[in-house]
This record gives structure tokens, sequence and C-alpha cells, in this order.
């Protein structure tokens, strides 16, 4: 399964461009060079998962902080975003030491700096990831090779717990569970439980939410603790592993098969979870498509055209077909928006085709873009102060 990590793109090009990066960086513009030794071995110990605590932690100020290995240096120009107060970013660093340093370098400073080290898993690029966290921070440190040249991929994320309460109000989670990645729609969890047990404990607790089972269990592809299956095929080591080195350690195919679990809640979104085994723990999916009105969070007084048929809902966007041209779906708009005490925000956009409009209201703004379709209009509400 693919796990959903953005809105789809509905959007005309050129329309409601959304400016949304999911991995930025506080590190941008500045070079990082670390030409001190260390020597040491890694550890794949397992580490247990302690609480988040309720503090948030400064994104930007631990990343100013975070130390680089010996012989290595972290690329300024690898960041996709340099704003200050991102929630996530990404980061390389290219080393000339030997993996065992490097990684041994990381086990011993990262806790210094208040990281705690989760879990390691075995990559397919003669290397291992470790998964950190520091409060509400997750990072991810990929050691790989790149042709012959060890390279440091990281990936970090400010989780806020509260980002799941909105569209999956009581719902469940199994006894030592932690949410490590969120979207507006997705959630990731990390279950100190046995993933058979987890099936067994959403079998049971959303019967009695009324959640409506859609199918039966969906096998899916076997782990080998790398986040696509697919880098599973060839095993450890293959083709990707310069000649000479020796993968640290090779990663091991994990038989277990994932479950897919499908369930409609009572409002109609559908739910679909997916129970991953991860040795004596496991990592569940959720993704929710949402299909009711209610669920774009959009103010009460914004009209929808008579007769409108609902064909997409999404945090704050709405997505309707009509059978009636643009240019009486634009009239009802201009006249029923003004009604309703919305001003224009600016000129309106037209193209052959096109229309689009942004209205304001008080600290609120939609947007109403129309487009035709030969035999009526498409219609979209988008609310950008409603996500």
């Amino acid at each position: 399964m693919t796990h959903k990590r953005s809105i789809l793109p509905f959007l005309a090009a050129g329309f409601l461009a959304a400016a949304c990066s999911l991995f930025g960086a506080a590190q941008s513009g500045v070079q990082k060079t670390n030409t001190q030794t260390a020597a040491g071995r890694t550890s794949s110990v397992v580490s247990t998962n302690q609480p988040s605590g309720s503090q948030d932690t400064s994104v930007s100020s631990l990343m100013k902080s975070f130390p680089v290995p010996p012989n290595s240096t972290m690329d300024s120009n690898s960041a996709e975003s340099d704003e200050p107060d991102a929630t996530s970013g990404s980061f390389i660093i290219s080393s000339t030491s030997d993996i065992a340093t490097v990684v041994s370098f990381y086990e011993t400073e990262l806790p210094k700096h208040g990281w705690t080290l989760r879990y390691a898993d075995a990559n397919t690029a003669c290397g291992v990831t470790q998964y950190w966290k520091n409060k509400n921070i997750y990072l991810s440190l990929a050691f790989r090779y790149e042709e012959t040249a060890l390279t440091i991929d990281g990936q970090y994320l400010r989780v806020d717990a509260q980002s799941i309460g909105k569209y999956l109000q009581d719902f469940p989670l199994p006894e030592r569970s932690e949410l490590v990645d969120s979207s507006s729609t997705s959630w990731e969890f990390y279950i100190l439980q046995d993933y058979k047990a987890v099936e067994l404990f959403y079998r049971q607790k959303l019967l009695a939410l009324q959640w409506t089972a859609d199918a039966t269990p969906v096998p899916v592809e076997a782990s080998c603790g790398v986040e696509n299956p697919a880098d599973c095929e060839g095993g450890g080591g293959g083709s990707s592993c310069p000649s000479g080195v020796t993968p640290m350690p090779s990663p091991t195919f994990d038989s277990r098969k994932s479950i897919t679990l499908l369930y409609t809640m009572p409002n109609n979104n559908e739910v679909e979870l997916e129970i991953v085994p991860h040795g004596n723990a496991t990592i569940l999916y959720v993704d929710i498509t949402l299909k009711g009105l209610d669920s774009a969070g959009l103010p009460a007084d914004v009209p929808i055209y008579p007769g409108a048929v609902l064909q997409m809902v999404a945090p704050g966007t709405v997505e309707y077909q009509i059978d009636a041209s643009l240019d009486t779906v634009k009239k009802y708009y201009e006249e029923q928006m003004k009604t309703a005490g919305w001003t224009p925000d600016g000129n309106a956009i037209e193209i052959s085709g096109s229309y689009l409009q942004t209205w304001k209201k008080d600290n609120q703004k939609i947007t109403v873009q129309i487009m035709s379709t030969g035999t009526g209009s498409m219609l979209i509400l988008d609310c950008s102060t409603c996500r």
C-alpha cells in the first residue's frame, strides 16, 4: 500500500498552488565540517520507546546544534526548506570515515543532545537506519553508500499529539503506543506489542465503536526492516554495495505478512489500518478518506450550488460536479457570497474555461474555483484558514 502523505493534487495548474513542503531544514546556508577522529562499533540493540513528554521541542534549535561525525561534512544545499520555524526537515552528510565509526559516533553523541535511540533497522544500501526521538521530534538517520561514498540521510519531524483528534475522535490505541508521524489524514504509530495482538485489539474495539468492517483482512507484502517493502528483493548487500564493502548488518526478510483492515465510520468516513510486524513490536499506519461534507470544516455560511454532486472531500476543501455552465455557477457565487457577507479579496482570475475568486470574511478566506468540463462544471471550494 502507498501511504497517503499529502492531499490529492486536484487543483488545476496555475491555481491554488499549495506551498507546503514535507521536509524543510534550519541548516540552509551553513556548512558544518568535523575532522575529529573516533572509534567504536555499532550496536543494533532496539531501545525501549519512552513517553514523549508534554513539552514541545524547537526543531530549529535542535538542528542548529546537530553533531557532525568525524571527517564528515553536512551539505548546506541538501535542505529542502530554510524556514526558521519549520516543523520538519532533511539534510545530507557526506563522510570519508568508515560506517562503523560514524554509526558509533551518533550512538555516543546524540544522547548528549537529548536524543533517545528508539530502534535501528538494517537497510538495503549496505548500512543501517537509526530512529531517534527528542521529546516530540522524531529523526531517522539512514547510513548508506552512494557509489563508494558513505552518506547519511537525515529526516526529522515534529509530531503534535493533538493532530489525531480532528478526524479520529475516540480512536482507541493499544498500550505502549506512540504517534511518530502525522499529516492531515494519515498517521503512523509505533506500538510495543506483537502485531497479531494489535490486530485483535482493533477487531474488538472498532466493532464496539460501531465501525463497519468493509472486507476481510488483506495480507500485503512482508517486511524486511525498510520503509519500502519492494527494497527487500535481492536481500542484503545486493548490487547497491560498492566493491569490497561488507553490509552492516545484512537485512533479514520477515516472512510474516502485514494485515490491512478496512472500516467505515458512523460519519461515513473510510479508514484503512495497515498493521505491520516489526520484531516484537508493530508499526500501524492509519489512513482516512473523508466522505462527509462536514469533515471539510468549511464555514456554515458558504453556499453550495443547488444540485451539486459531491466528488471529493479533504481538510478545508470540497470538490463538486455541477450540471450547469461555468457562467451560471460563477454568477450564482458572485451573488450568494456577497449576500452571505463575504467580500472579494482581490480581482478574479479568469482564463479560458476557468474562473477563480478569493473571498474574505473576518479572519477567514474562501477560494471559489470553477472549471468548465464541456458538459457542465467542476466546482472547488477551498478554505485555507480552515485547515
